[in-house]
């Protein structure tokens, strides 16, 4: 009710004082709720950034739609994850490269692992530290055409 109540049998001169210090005290901020809407703002952000994709020509090489929404991209996952280290947190993010069935298993698997790897090193050109980021690739059953699976999936989650 923002009045000062003092009771007992304090001196006067230090319940006056109590009552100037208290004057003296910004309105206080419950530091756990604002940390937990701080948090939960962050972990809000990363589900936004979690599962875009990124897609590729019939190589490695991005495409151009990609290749410039994969710089905006880069930097707000590097933004994201300097916000979340400040917290104590850890940003982690899992990149897979995928193909399509054309060719072999084996040219495959190094191609959709080419492709994790380049959006990989986005982001590390853009200040997201290299152990945060894991790769991996995922290649369909042979002889499947689909032109969407030439892409890499970025995963971001963030922890405590």
């Amino acid at each position: 009710d923002g009045v000062t109540r003092v009771a007992g049998d304090a001196p006067q001169s230090w319940i006056e004082a109590a009552r100037v210090r208290l004057s003296e005290v910004p309105w206080s901020t419950n530091i756990d709720a604002l940390e937990s809407s701080e948090w939960q703002a962050l972990q809000a952000t990363a589900a936004e950034l979690n599962g875009q994709a990124f897609y590729f020509t019939g190589g490695a090489s991005l495409r151009d739609d990609s290749a410039a929404a994969l710089q905006d991209y880069a930097g707000r996952v590097a933004t994201l994850a300097s916000a979340v280290t400040a917290s104590d947190g850890q940003a982690s993010i899992s990149i897979l490269g995928y193909t399509d069935g054309t060719g072999g298993a084996d040219i495959n698997a190094r191609l959709a692992e080419r492709r994790a790897a380049a959006v990989r090193s986005a982001l590390v050109a853009a200040g997201v530290s290299a152990q945060s980021i894991t790769t991996g690739a995922e290649v369909p059953a042979s002889g499947e055409l689909d032109l969407d699976a030439r892409r890499a999936v970025v995963g971001v989650s963030v922890s405590r």
